[in-house]
Order: C-alpha cells, then structure tokens, then sequence
C-alpha cells in the first residue's frame, strides 16, 4: 500500500506540480522551490541540541500552536524546534511570529516521498513530532517510526466531509495511525472518527480545541476600554460580533442584521462585522 501511495503521488507532482507552480506565479504567491520541497536546502539541527519538528499546514493550524511552542520553549530552553508549514501563508505567518525566536527554525514540509524524508530526518534528527490538525502525512510518519521518533497528533479534528474519504482507505490509514504513539484530539466526535479510521483506541484522548484553550495575549481591563472607546461603544450597548466571515457572508449576515433591527427591543443592536 505505501509503495502505491508513493507511486500516486510521484504521479501527482508531475501532472499538478507545473499548474501549482504557474498558479502561484500568476497570484504572486511565490512558493518553495523545489529543490527546497526536495529537502536539499532544509536547515540542519545544531549538534547537540534536541529538536521537537512541528508540524502545521496552513495559517488557522500555525496560529493555534504558536502559544504552544512558546511555551515548550519557555519550560525546555535547551530544545529548539523545527517549524514547518505546507502553504505559503502558513509559512509567512509563522517567520512573523518566531521572527525573534533563535530557537525556532521555520521551514516549508519537504514532499512525502520515502527518500526525501529520510533526508530530512537525517539532517533533522528529532526527539518528537507534533502534528498539528489532521496531517496525516504516511512516508514522513514512516520515518519517524523508523527512527523510534514519537509522533503526536495535537488538535486532531476529523470533519464529517473527510470522514468517509477516509473510511475508504481504512484499511491503508489503519497501518499509518498504529505508528502514531498519541491521538490527542479536540472533541468526543472527532476521537469517535479517528478511532473508526483505524487508530487504536488506547492511544485517543480528548484534550479539546487549542484555539480555545491556549490564549498567547492576555487583554487587560484596561485596554479593553480603550479598545470599546475607540469604537464609540456604550458600555451598555448590545453588539453581535460576526468575526472571521469568509467572501458572501458578509451579505447573509446584513440581511439578517436588518431584519433584527425591525424587532421590538432591538432597535440598539449594533453590527461588529470582522471579515476573515
């Protein structure tokens, strides 16, 4: 099954790699080359030191965890961590907020072929793997197994759109789950799915949502005032807050806001609109 997989996605990467590349050019997302995808250019481990390799797609996975290795860090200063995205927002978001962080090195998650990962775990070397969300990635996992590497699953979420997709291959992500050594995973559905797909059940905890959880700023009191005053907010004014709206909902959402304000009582209500 993993020798189909890679004969798959060596297939994938030659007919998808070229459109992937001109798409990024024409919206001026400039990507990783591929010789860096490759694992050609990936930055090395200082020797001696231990490194945790964190894993995060894109840019809503890379903010939940940034707290997280943070606090890793603060609690382990000899470890340094190995910070890798697969998009290129993700990527942008995490230089940001480890700009200033020596022990943070970012860098783009080199392409799940056999050799190329074990490329990467030799000029790697980690002591643990976090994956962040569902990245289930069966070469990289493979070589960690190899390698006697732990891999954690934080934040695991299985959404009810990809459930049967994996359900498909059930019998293929069973294989690559037995290697994980921890499941942790954000609500009693999710670590329902991740069970059925295939992962043992001894290894499944449910620790709930990172984006919840971790809060990296703590706002005072007083710049929650100054923050109100600068928006003109009564203190006892009533505000729905519609935040992280995606492209067209915006308009549902003032649709539905004119009509409350026909309602008796809520003539006040005031619209707080944050597009994503």
């Amino acid at each position: 099954m993993l020798f189909i997989y890679n004969v798959l996605l060596i297939g994938w990467i030659i007919l998808a790699g070229p459109i992937a590349a001109i798409k990024g050019f024409a919206n001026g997302k400039r990507g990783p080359s591929f010789r860096e995808r490759l694992g050609f250019t990936l930055k090395r481990s200082a020797p001696g030191t231990s490194t945790i390799w964190v894993h995060a797609c894109s840019v809503g996975e890379t903010q939940s965890v940034v707290a997280l290795v943070k606090t890793i860090l603060n609690r382990y200063p000899s470890y340094t961590v190995m910070f890798s995205t697969t998009t290129v927002t993700g990527q942008a978001v995490a230089r940001e907020r480890f700009l200033n962080n020596r022990n943070v090195n970012v860098i783009y998650f080199p392409i799940d072929l056999a050799w190329v990962q074990r490329r990467a775990f030799q000029l790697i070397k980690p002591v643990l793997i976090l994956i962040v969300d569902t990245e289930i990635w069966p070469n990289f996992v493979q070589q960690a197994h190899l390698n006697n590497v732990p891999v954690l699953m934080i934040n695991g979420r299985i959404s009810p759109k990809s459930y049967p997709r994996y359900l498909r291959f059930r019998s293929f992500f069973r294989r690559v789950l037995a290697k994980y050594s921890l499941f942790l995973m954000t609500s009693e559905s999710d670590a329902d799915r991740i069970i059925a797909i295939g992962a043992p059940a001894n290894k499944v905890k449910i620790e709930g949502n990172l984006k919840f959880d971790v809060a990296e700023h703590v706002v005072s009191d007083a710049q929650i005032a100054q923050i109100v005053e600068s928006f003109g907010i009564d203190g006892n004014l009533r505000i729905w807050a519609a935040g992280s709206t995606h492209p067209g909902e915006e308009t549902i959402i003032l649709d539905a806001f004119e009509m409350v304000g026909r309602v008796p009582g809520l003539e006040d209500v005031k619209l707080l609109l944050a597009p994503r």
